[in-house]
């Protein structure tokens, strides 16, 4: 069933690790879509890209997988632009491995529909607004595992946001790990009310 986990440790401690390590393991097991990783910034967004792509390159060695960087300058990071692939399924006919962003999923409204992504939260969170094609984001994060980082970050209104979306994601089946280096009881409290329907 879909879960709840809050990984509440300094920096440095390996809390991104684990996260992998247990999306993974929800993946396999229940068979869901892929993982997004949320961060705060696109600074961050890039620096956890790169983790990532050596975390999927080390997990799928005989695959070739999508990878997407889902922020409005992505186009422009030097590790987004390595990998970038001009048409899907280009490499797949000569039997090509490893990490690669599809071109297919380069539009910002399609980023969240690739399997693995990595980006900011705000990409997510549109996903909730009524905004244009916000219900395609949101089917991009269903059944999925949802990793958000530095949830300490966020101020009020983000905050206000974020426990809406997890209302969504939970309905969604998706599997949510909130990292933190602090969080204060009371937000624990509830999130973990929410997500389980407890609280709103």
């Amino acid at each position: 069933a879909p879960f709840l986990a809050i990984l509440e440790a300094p920096t440095g401690q390996g809390k991104t690790e684990a996260a992998f390590y247990m999306a993974d393991k929800v993946i396999q097991n229940s068979s869901l879509r892929g993982l997004y990783v949320a961060m705060p910034t696109m600074a961050t967004s890039n620096q956890m890209f790169g983790r990532t792509a050596n975390f999927l390159l080390n997990r799928y060695p005989q695959h070739l997988v999508n990878l997407q960087l889902a922020h409005s300058q992505a186009q422009w990071e030097p590790a987004f632009q390595s990998i970038s692939m001009d048409a899907v399924g280009q490499d797949l006919e000569n039997g090509e491995q490893g990490v690669a962003a599809m071109a297919w999923f380069l539009p910002k409204k399609r980023t969240l529909l690739a399997p693995f992504g990595v980006g900011t939260i705000d990409q997510a969170l549109i996903s909730i607004l009524k905004t244009k094609h916000f219900f395609l984001r949101l089917f991009g994060l269903s059944h999925k595992v949802v990793i958000f980082d530095e949830v300490h970050a966020y101020d009020v209104y983000m905050s206000e946001l974020f426990i809406r979306l997890l209302e969504w994601l939970k309905l969604l089946g998706c599997s949510v790990m909130i990292l933190t280096a602090t969080l204060p009881q009371k937000m624990k409290e509830r999130i973990a009310g929410v997500y389980s329907g407890n609280l709103e």
